[in-house]
């Protein structure tokens, strides 16, 4: 489970691309849970979700997708900046 799923992203704070299957099985599950997941959420409400009910849909999917990819980061987040010398 020590095993990362994704690489550091070279530039600002976040994940970068996936560098494991399970991570690119993650973010697959996770972009197509946010795509597919309006039309479960009219059947259960009976009329078009609202764009409040989207935002909210939206934001408890990705609140564990980011902290599984927090997790799962090798090296994890932070800020780094690529840096070029003069040759």
């Amino acid at each position: 489970m020590s095993e990362p799923w994704f690489r550091h992203n070279e530039r600002g704070i976040g994940p970068g691309l996936p560098i494991h299957r399970n991570g690119w099985i993650t973010l697959g599950s996770y972009i197509f849970l946010l795509i597919i997941f309006p039309w479960p959420l009219e059947m259960w409400l009976g009329y078009a979700p609202r764009s409040t009910q989207r935002f909210a849909t939206m934001i408890a999917l990705t609140i564990p997708f980011g902290f599984l990819a927090w997790r799962k980061t090798d090296g994890g987040w932070g800020r780094r900046e690529k840096r070029y010398e003069d040759e």
